[in-house]
């Protein structure tokens, strides 16, 4: 085979391989000022999406994309998109860390924790979150759960009965600073394997 022929092969198993990226389904976020929305979403379209910014999820216990440049303190809603549900993600670690103007979460449905060992971090710092609805949340794997709650002042009830921590370790400050908690549902906590609960 000639060295020509060699270059025109490689050259066309190169394209083939960038098309294939460009049309790979990929998990993001999508933040719109104009009405204050962290959309995440799961398909090709990050980056020809218009009127908005587009983020990176993280993928170990470094900081999401949209906590840089103090994005997150513009966020009064989160919104799951219904192509979010392929979605796969192994962390969720400080996700919606620090949106003290955050207020309401929707499209739960659409999430799928089933992979997820960190939620350390997820909630906290939403000082103004009154409500959240984790009951389809599956916690079987989850590790790490420090600081989840932590600083949502404003959380009267929450009801956790479903979460399964049998494989969590680590609960250091979860509701720290919940200061308006009545309500909290724990009946069905295992903490056989969390070594700190401080």
């Amino acid at each position: 085979m000639s060295n020509k022929l060699l270059f025109r092969l490689a050259v066309l198993v190169t394209a083939m391989m960038c098309a294939l990226d460009a049309s790979a389904a990929k998990a993001y976020v999508f933040y719109t000022s104009s009405d204050s929305t962290l959309t995440f979403y799961y398909d090709n379209l990050m980056w020809s999406r218009e009127g908005g910014l587009p983020g990176e999820l993280n993928t170990g216990d470094n900081d999401p994309d949209w906590l840089y440049g103090n994005l997150q303190l513009g966020v009064a809603h989160v919104v799951f998109d219904p192509s979010f549900a392929n979605a796969r993600q192994r962390t969720m670690f400080s996700w919606f860390k620090d949106m003290t103007n955050l207020r309401t979460i929707e499209g739960w449905e659409n999430l799928n924790t089933s992979l997820v060992t960190n939620m350390s971090g997820l909630f906290m710092g939403c000082s103004k979150l009154t409500s959240v609805d984790l009951s389809r949340f599956n916690t079987e794997i989850v590790t790490d759960m420090q600081y989840m709650f932590s600083g949502c002042s404003r959380l009267t009830s929450l009801d956790l009965s479903n979460f399964n921590t049998g494989q969590t370790t680590l609960m250091y400050n979860m509701f720290e600073g919940c200061s308006g908690l009545t309500s909290l549902d724990l009946s069905n906590f295992d903490t056989s394997s969390v070594t700190d609960m401080e």
